[in-house]
Formats: C-alpha cells, sequence, structure tokens
C-alpha cells in the first residue's frame, strides 16, 4: 500500500519535512518512490506539486493523518474535494477537524 507522508530533515530543533510517496511499511527516510514537496514549519513555507498529489490520491495513495490535515489546509480549502474524505476514510464522519478537544 501506497502512502504520502513527511520525511523529517533538517537540524536539531530547526525541523524540515519533505512530503514524499513510499511504501507503507518502509521507513520514512529510506527509499521513497516520488519527492511530492517540501515545508518548513518555521517559515510556514511549503512548496508542493499539487497536480502529482492529486495523482497519486487518485492513484490509491493514502496521505498519514498528519499530512491528510497538511494538505486540507492548503490544497483542498474545499471541503467537498471529490475523493479526498474517502481515501482517508471519514466517509462516516462530517469533518474530522471539528472535534470538540475541550469540552
Amino acid at each position: 500500500m501506497l502512502t504520502i507522508r513527511f520525511s523529517r530533515t533538517g537540524k536539531s530543533k530547526q525541523p524540515y519535512f519533505r512530503v514524499i510517496v513510499s511504501e507503507k511499511r518502509r521507513d520514512p527516510w529510506g527509499k521513497y518512490l516520488e519527492l511530492l514537496g517540501n515545508y518548513n514549519p518555521r517559515t510556514k513555507k511549503a512548496e508542493l506539486k499539487v497536480e502529482r498529489i492529486k495523482h497519486w490520491l487518485s492513484v490509491g495513495a493514502q496521505p498519514s493523518e498528519r499530512v491528510a490535515k497538511f494538505l486540507h489546509k492548503l490544497v483542498f480549502q474545499e471541503r467537498d474535494a471529490p475523493g479526498f474524505w474517502e481515501v482517508r476514510g471519514y466517509h462516516n464522519h462530517a469533518d474530522p477537524w471539528k472535534e470538540e478537544r475541550f469540552s
């Protein structure tokens, strides 16, 4: 099974993430199929190949939970992006990002 996930690079206390596609059982620091972009959380700068991300989602790659939230925030602004909720298995939930954490 393919997964889209973050691979942490950078120095200590200076995180920098790659968005990669790899087999689910491989470690995030090993070989990957394709580099889909980069994200620097300190500057909030993201460079993503949106068309390639949509391609991998259509092929059946599943984003990790953190990447799904990240993509929803930056790429899929509309809540009804075709196939996005079903890919993550949220088709039975209204909206996974509106959790009541402090109730």
